[in-house]
């Protein structure tokens, strides 16, 4: 829900900048904001990481898991962690991209 929320609120930023500012505007305001969006991103992982015992105590009461889940569900919480700590260097700061650009120019280098 808070993702479809995010989504929601973003694209809604993104519909009110293009209307009310031009298309280079909106690239400008895209550009400035990649800091704070980068910030948020990671407050949003590190109280994941930190309140993942409470998190899984409170899921396990509403769903009755046993005490066997629940440990098996707390031993998780680095492997989720670092995945989505390499799924934000990955797609989040342009590495993908910056690894093709350098590719690029090194095939259109060498003719």
């Amino acid at each position: 829900m808070a993702f479809a929320f995010t989504v929601g609120v973003a694209v809604l930023v993104l519909l009110i900048a293009q209307f009310f500012f031009s298309l280079d505007g909106l690239a400008k305001i895209i550009e400035v904001s990649k800091v704070g969006f980068t910030v948020w991103r990671l407050s949003v992982f590190l109280l994941l990481i930190g309140a993942w015992p409470l998190l899984t105590v409170g899921y396990a009461q509403w769903v009755g898991l046993t005490a066997q889940q629940i440990a098996s569900l707390k031993a998780y919480r680095w492997r989720m962690a670092g995945w989505l700590l390499v799924m934000e260097v990955l797609f989040c700061q342009t590495l993908w991209t910056d690894f093709i650009q350098i590719l690029l120019s090194m095939g259109t280098g060498s003719t």
